[in-house]
This record gives C-alpha cells, structure tokens and sequence, in this order.
C-alpha cells in the first residue's frame, strides 16, 4: 500500500503468481488466469490419490490420468506451471477404517506408495513447478483424523526423496500449506504444528 508498484504483466519478476480454483470442472477459466491476460506463471489443482490410482497394483500407465492430463495440457497451453496438490488416500491405503467421501490420510506403512506416487505424478508432469504434499495437515477437516505432526513429517520426508530421485527433474516439493488461524479442538495452531513437524 506504501511503495508504487508495477503492474505483474508490464515489470519482469521473480514473483510466482497464480489461481487456486476447480479448473477440471470449470475448464473456460483458464483464458481469464492465462499468463497473457493476467500476468499469472502458475495455477494450483488437486490430484486426489484415491481418484488417480482407486486399486493397489496396477501399472502407473494404466492410472486414471485422463482429467490431470487435460488440465496439465491446458495450463501449459496457457503458459502457467501447475503447482498440483495431491492428498486423499484410496482406502486401500488409508488408515483404517477408511471413510468413503473423507480425505482419509494413508497408513504409515502405505507412505512408500504415496511417495511412489508421487515421484509418478513429477515424472508424467515434468513442466509443474512443483507437488504439494497434502493440504492444511493440521487440520482434521483435510488431514482425515487428528493432526499428527510426526506422522506428515514422515510423509512429507519419504515422498520428497521418491520426486527429488526422478532424473532431471525440475519440480519442487512444496509441504502442505497449514490451515491459518488459532488451535481448536480440530486443529492444531500452524506454527505449532511445523514446529513439531520439523522437529
């Protein structure tokens, strides 16, 4: 509010700029968010697990890609870099029991799969500028149980080394960003929580 600033689409800039909405059902946004209209450089959308690979062993080629693929081919047609947040176990690797319609969180010993998963969703995407893992963990309503900060570490560590091992590519791993706001009893304060998590 205090210093002049220049407009995103007339100053070069370092600055990652985008929109966070459903572009997989409202797919006509993207000549609104494309980097020609409003200067944006990435877009955010959802991979659920539970969506991507509903079956344990089945061949990552024969995954559901078909919706992420049209909004990757779309974003990078519009010149944004995805940055794709993947959350919600199937329940075949959820903590059990499982709730259909909830964003169950995976069992300790399915993290190898999500993180293979993950390295997946990098190697098929090799334009994203990043895969955010998990969404608001320290929030019941996202984490699908009480917030675990040891247990999202774990998470966050092991599916981090599968996409930082797929060779030569340039996509980050972004840590879920936190719920915002004070403790309740569905929550754990955000600073607090990656605090616990680092820890």
């Amino acid at each position: 509010l205090e210093e002049v600033q220049a407009p995103l689409l007339a100053a070069s800039h370092d600055v990652s700029f985008g929109y966070f909405e459903d572009f997989t059902t409202i797919p006509d946004l993207f000549d609104d968010a494309s980097a020609a209209a409003s200067g944006a450089n990435t877009i955010r959308e959802g991979i659920t697990w539970k969506a991507l690979q509903p079956d344990p062993g089945v061949n990552p080629a024969e995954w559901n890609w078909n919706d992420f693929d049209r909004f990757y081919e779309q974003a990078i047609g519009a010149g944004l870099r995805p940055i794709l947040t993947f959350r919600i176990a199937p329940c075949w690797a959820a903590v059990q029991p499982c709730a259909e319609g909830q964003p169950n969180p995976p069992d300790p010993s399915s993290y190898d799969e999500y993180a293979f998963a993950a390295a997946e969703i990098a190697k098929r995407y090799p334009g994203a500028l990043a895969i955010e893992l998990w969404f608001e963990p320290n929030s019941k309503n996202f984490w699908g149980q009480t917030a675990d900060p040891a247990a999202f570490s774990s998470l966050v560590g092991q599916a981090a080394d599968a996409i930082h091992a797929v060779p030569g590519t340039t996509v980050r791993v972004y840590s879920g960003g936190l719920a915002p706001g004070k403790a309740d009893p569905d929550k754990i304060e955000y600073g607090s929580f990656i605090s616990k998590a680092l820890d």
